[in-house]
């Protein structure tokens, strides 16, 4: 957690179990930080202007969360601005517990991941009576470079849960890397409601692509 404690799933989170329930459990946002080797900060660079959350894994959220480890979240300026370009554009990875040679999740599994998170984060942070919530989300991947199971595109339907509360698809993209020498996989996600050619995506990319894995 940063020093500062200004991070966006930090604040939202905490307002959230004030004014609609009792504290959430001690893991997620509002948790102590978790160590995992070197600060995140240091081992992935945050880029100038952009927020940075680390937090344990199944966050306190979203208890359901099917994978056990940590994330880190890095937040393009502008997240949380409807109209501006970096407006739910931001990469995060979730380092998972996997034993040495585990083969690449399936597309499967990692949308029944990212449904999970997005339920827990809605019904968090998002407006009661959102509209469109009561459908819940839903995720939909398939293999991107190759057809190759590491590489996967597709969307995640859900609510804009920290702004308009309104329905909102985010286009994701995954890549799923093997870090023995950490002893973790890195399953690598990159999010934005804009096009794949828009702009915002060499900067969520390159950022994506700057993780350390060894």
């Amino acid at each position: 957690m940063n020093s500062a404690r200004s991070a966006l799933f930090s604040l939202a989170l905490s307002g959230a179990a004030c004014a609609k329930a009792p504290a959430l459990p001690e893991t997620g946002p509002s948790a102590p930080a978790v160590a995992l080797g070197p600060p995140a900060e240091a081992a992935w660079p945050v880029p100038e202007g952009w927020q940075h959350e680390r937090f344990a894994l199944p966050p306190g959220f979203a208890p359901d969360f099917p994978l056990s480890g940590v994330e880190d979240l890095r937040f393009m300026p502008g997240f949380r601005s409807p109209g501006a370009p970096g407006h739910w554009a931001y990469s995060f990875v979730w380092w998972i517990d996997a034993a040495p040679g585990a083969a690449p999740l399936s597309a499967e599994a990692i949308e029944a991941a990212l449904v999970a998170y997005f339920r827990g984060l809605n019904a968090a942070v998002g407006p009661e009576g959102s509209a469109g919530a009561e459908a819940g989300p839903r995720a939909a991947l398939q293999p991107g470079e190759a057809g190759a199971p590491e590489h996967l595109r597709g969307e995640v339907h859900t609510i804009d849960s920290f702004s308009t509360g309104l329905p909102i698809t985010l286009r994701v993209e995954v890549e799923q890397r093997r870090c023995p020498r950490q002893g973790q996989n890195a399953v690598v996600l990159a999010l934005s409601p804009r096009p794949s050619a828009d702009p915002v995506w060499p900067a969520l990319r390159a950022v994506a692509g700057s993780v350390p894995c060894e």
